[in-house]
C-alpha cells in the first residue's frame, strides 16, 4: 500500500511539472509515458539510458523526468513526454530496445502506461 501511495504521489508532482502553470490540458500536447523499470545498479543503468537519448527524440520524446524510490535507487521511474501515443508505441516495438535495457542492467520486464492529461491545475 506504501509503494502504491508513493506512486500517486510521485505522479501526481511529475504531471505538474509538464503543465505547470495551465488550468487544462490541450487535446494536441501529446501524450505522458510512464515506464518502471527494477535494475540492478542505478549507476549503471543511468549511463545506458543517456545513451539512448538519440532514440527517444527520434520517436517523438520531448522531455524526460528520471525518477527513484525514496526506499530503493534501483527502482526507478521514467516520465516522458511524447508528441503522440503512435510514436510511443513506435519507440517501445523498436527491436533494439530490449538489447539496450539488458546491457544497462534492467531486470525484468518494465511496467508502461501512456497517459493523456484529462486536466492540470496548479494551486
Amino acid at each position: 500500500m506504501k509503494r502504491f501511495a508513493l506512486l500517486l504521489g510521485t505522479f501526481g508532482l511529475v504531471l505538474g511539472a509538464f503543465a505547470a502553470g495551465r488550468s487544462s490540458a490541450i487535446a494536441d500536447e501529446g501524450v505522458t509515458l510512464i515506464i518502471h523499470h527494477k535494475v540492478a545498479s542505478f549507476d549503471k543503468w543511468k549511463p545506458g539510458f543517456d545513451g539512448h537519448e538519440a532514440s527517444r527524440r527520434k520517436f517523438g520524446w520531448t522531455n524526460h523526468t528520471v525518477l527513484t524510490s525514496v526506499a530503493d535507487p534501483n527502482d526507478v521511474f521514467i516520465v516522458g513526454k511524447v508528441k503522440s501515443a503512435a510514436a510511443a508505441k513506435e519507440f517501445g516495438a523498436q527491436p533494439e530496445l530490449k538489447e539496450v535495457m539488458k546491457k544497462a542492467g534492467v531486470v525484468g520486464a518494465p511496467d508502461i502506461s501512456l497517459l493523456k492529461v484529462a486536466e492540470q491545475k496548479t494551486y
